[in-house]
């Protein structure tokens, strides 16, 4: 009898949350797309009835879940996106299913909803790229967890943005990168430069911040800042035409570096050249648009992943540590390029292939650089024999790729 009294059934859960029954399963076993509200009300009344710890048991009796989640920030940005594949590869390697769960920068309450959303699914581990730590709701989402994490949630790694309290936490240095980038606007002499940074609240943001303005201490240079998020990056942005016209931007995040590019396009005058210096994540080609201070976010992303398994099996060691990556920092494409004093024309031979065409294109990024003129000639296999018979008859080529 003492059984039936302590029972509690899927329908009755679906009954209190006024749901389907089909909603409370899915959202009980990690399945299905469910709205953020109605995990929210099922898993209230679950834990109403107390049917959440004998879910929980039951689920854990099947065996451990070799499962982690990430948490990170809906803005399509690119570093994101670097992180999560290589967060995503470097666990599925080590045996680990992974999770993604988008949270909204303009509402807070997201996180905790994402927060919901992992615990059913029993992951052993969060990576998360909080909108809230820092910020005056951090406590809200928290609060349970305080400087110690609960014995039944799973363990969280805080990354890029810091928490005020003790929490386990990676991300790069941006104090650092702060400070290269103050050096850098200083050595061009700029008289009057745009400071682009997202919420100070964050510590990177902060950092980025506080450290840029360091090390401009002291100069005449005069420095308009403007604090915005990513999805309101073009109209905070805007602010600027009502002022002076900038000679150059300094940026704490490509995705508003982009927003800018645009608006000066569409907005300024050519004859104003604008300089645009940005933290950046690392691209495997060189650009025109931008002054990038690279930082290697497909790094971040297996750091976080090894550093969260690791823990995970373990059960020990580094709850409340901090670790800094170094960014990449600023790189030269150009640096191996020596121009000759004698600037004949290179003349290269190669097969015919859509590589070709995009070497075509590329090498007047070496011309602009060496002064020395590139010739692409694209051939089939018999046309290559044809040129290298024509050889004695003086013909010549520098490059022969195939």
């Amino acid at each position: 009898m003492g059984q039936e009294e302590t029972m509690v059934t899927i329908k009755d859960i679906a009954k209190l949350a006024g749901v389907a029954q089909g909603t409370v399963s899915n959202v009980l076993n990690g399945k299905g797309n469910v709205s953020s509200e109605k995990i929210k009300r099922v898993m209230e009344a679950a834990n109403q009835l107390g049917y959440a710890p004998n879910e929980r048991a039951a689920l854990l009796r099947k065996g451990p879940s070799n499962s982690l989640a990430v948490i990170m920030p809906d803005s399509r940005a690119r570093q994101y996106e670097d992180f999560y594949s290589a967060f995503k590869s470097y666990a599925r390697h080590k045996g680990f299913s992974v999770t993604r769960h988008l949270t909204n920068e303009n509402a807070p309450g997201s996180e905790e909803e994402a927060l919901m959303e992992a615990r059913p699914l029993l992951v052993k581990g969060i990576a998360c790229l909080s909108v809230v730590a820092g910020t005056s709701y951090e406590e809200a989402v928290y609060k349970s967890r305080g400087s110690s994490l609960m014995a039944e949630e799973p363990d969280i790694l805080f990354v890029e943005h810091r928490p005020s309290f003790s929490a386990d936490f990676i991300g790069f240095d941006y104090r650092n990168a702060g400070h290269e980038m103050a050096k850098n606007a200083r050595a061009r002499g700029f008289d009057n430069i745009c400071l682009v940074t997202g919420n100070l609240s964050h510590s990177n943001e902060s950092d980025f911040y506080q450290s840029f303005l360091e090390v401009m201490e002291g100069s005449d240079c005069q420095i308009t800042h403007i604090q915005t998020d990513f999805f309101r990056r073009y109209q905070n942005i805007m602010q600027i035409f009502s002022q002076p016209i900038p000679q150059a931007f300094y940026i704490s995040n490509y995705g508003f570096a982009e927003g800018v590019k645009d608006l000066c396009l569409s907005f300024y005058d050519s004859k104003y050249p604008l300089e645009i210096c940005t933290v950046s994540p690392i691209f495997t080609m060189p650009e025109n648009d931008f002054v990038k201070y690279e930082m290697d976010y497909r790094l971040l992303g297996k750091r976080a992943a090894e550093r969260l398994i690791r823990r995970t099996l373990s059960q020990s060691g580094d709850t409340g540590k901090t670790t800094y990556l170094q960014g990449s920092g600023f790189r030269n494409w150009h640096a191996n390029i020596i121009a000759p004093g004698n600037c004949q024309a290179l003349n290269v031979i190669t097969l015919d292939s859509p590589e070709a065409y995009i070497m075509q294109n590329f090498t007047r990024l070496y011309t602009k650089k060496s002064n020395i003129p590139v010739n692409i000639c694209i051939y089939s296999y018999d046309e290559i024999y044809e040129a290298f018979n024509a050889l004695n008859a003086g013909s010549s080529f520098d490059i022969l790729r195939l």
